[in-house]
């Protein structure tokens, strides 16, 4: 559990569209257009895997380029989910 819950990298803040899917970088709000980044993502000439720990991920955080998520991270709560359980 610790490993999943402590011994994770300092990952940057990730609430934010990337400035490429925003119509206006400098706008104070945060929002972007997330069909045109999901579909983007989906091409394999315009991803890479970075194993989260890894020396390759604490570099790229230390030194660029900025990392992008092309994956909608969903928090849940502890344990497994109750459809997963009834199956």
């Amino acid at each position: 559990m610790k490993s999943l819950v402590e011994d994770v990298p300092d990952l940057p803040d990730f609430q934010r569209f990337h400035d490429a899917f925003r119509d206006n970088p400098a706008s104070a709000t945060q929002e972007g257009h997330m069909r045109e980044a999901y579909y983007m993502a989906s091409e394999a000439a315009n991803r890479e895997y970075i194993k989260l720990m890894s020396k390759d991920i604490d570099d790229r955080l230390a030194k660029g380029p900025e990392l992008v998520s092309a994956k909608f991270v969903i928090p849940y709560p502890p344990g497994f989910p109750s459809w997963f359980r009834d199956r």
